[in-house]
């Protein structure tokens, strides 16, 4: 019987893995956009159902309303930061090594270029005939960064599975390239900076 601890995973299985989690952080975040314009809409209906409501109804309808603010403001606090966006890139780069460490693997960090991730939102502006609002329009940022490391066995999930459990924070998984037993991760944390629109509850 073979042992093991001598398993290696094949660098095809590998990828197929790397590929299956960008797929679902593509899709949280997504979700993510979905959800808060969804809520949006679901409490703009409850005020107007209010102001015509009997007593008993309109009690209901306004704990529907409390209830779906505070669903809002639940998915908006992993975003939410009081840092700044200088803040917002020292504390990506520490998480990131953190993330590392936890599994643990020694890491590489480099800080992708935020010129335009960053500052993005500032034009996200819409009309009453716009398009549905993007995360851009919404103020969402992107603090992206690439990460670059060695692994063996389930390391490579093990780092991935700490992104897709994190419920403190959104991650977005832009690439993932795997020669051998090297990876190189592109990713982003969206977040909203205290100097960005929308940025204030």
């Amino acid at each position: 019987m073979s042992d093991p601890s001598k398993f290696q995973m094949t660098p095809r299985t590998v990828a197929l893995i790397g590929m299956v989690f960008a797929i679902l952080c593509w899709w949280k975040a997504d979700e993510l956009q979905s959800t808060i314009q969804g809520l949006n809409s679901r409490m703009a209906q409850a005020q107007k159902r209010i102001a015509r409501a009997t007593p008993e109804a309109l009690a209901q309808r306004q704990q529907e309303a409390r209830s779906l603010t505070q669903l809002r403001e639940r998915t908006l606090a992993s975003l939410r930061t009081n840092e700044n966006q200088h803040m917002t890139r020292a504390r990506l780069i520490y998480d990131l090594r953190q993330k590392c460490d936890a599994v643990p693997l020694t890491c590489q960090v480099r800080l992708a270029d935020l010129s335009e991730s960053l500052k993005s939102m500032k034009s996200g502006q819409t009309g009453a005939d716009s398009a549905p609002a993007s995360l851009d329009a919404l103020g969402v940022g992107r603090a992206r960064a690439v990460v670059m490391t060695t692994f063996k066995g389930g390391e490579l999930d093990a780092l991935l599975g700490q992104f897709n459990t994190d419920s403190t924070a959104q991650w977005r998984v832009n690439g993932l390239v795997i020669r051998n037993n090297g990876v190189e991760l592109d990713i982003e944390r969206l977040v909203l900076t205290s100097d960005m629109p929308g940025s204030q509850p």
